[in-house]
């Protein structure tokens, strides 16, 4: 259980990586990923997303909750996760409860939206503790091109 009998969360114990809920195990995660990063599926293989990529636009976004072996998952679709450490860029910009959009760094998340010619403004999530690099994954079905 993620929470304790008085409410308190155990998120704040979970390791880089590491999350829980929709997990999602059918499909390769490429050896470049770490676990922590943000992915995205492209074809039969997830790759590390990131906003300048049209590729990660509309299409399934997770967590890697190990790192990339070729081999199938697990990734996180929608849950709770820990992402790898110093994941959550701008953290001067943003607090518990901000959405965080995917940014332009491969693998991470920004408080601020994107704003380079051609990147994909997308929300995937809200920060639950900043100083963990804990995120509620959400990805937000919609997009936004920037030009």
């Amino acid at each position: 259980s993620p929470t304790s009998g008085n409410g308190t969360t155990f998120s704040s114990s979970l390791s880089n990586g590491q999350g829980y809920g929709e997990i999602f195990s059918h499909i390769a995660v490429h050896t470049t990923v770490s676990a922590g990063d943000i992915v995205y599926q492209s074809g039969t293989v997830f790759r590390q997303a990131d906003a300048d990529a049209f590729a990660s636009a509309g299409v399934m976004l997770g967590v890697a909750l190990a790192d990339g072996i070729s081999a199938p998952g697990p990734v996180l679709i929608r849950g709770v996760a820990r992402l790898g450490d110093g994941h959550i860029l701008n953290e001067g910009s943003g607090f518990e409860g901000y959405p965080v959009y995917l940014a332009t760094t491969a693998g991470h998340v920004d408080y601020d939206a994107p704003t380079g010619n051609g990147d994909i403004a997308r929300i995937v999530g809200y920060c639950l503790d900043e100083d963990n690099d804990i995120i509620y994954f959400n990805p937000d079905n919609t997009f936004v091109e920037v030009s």
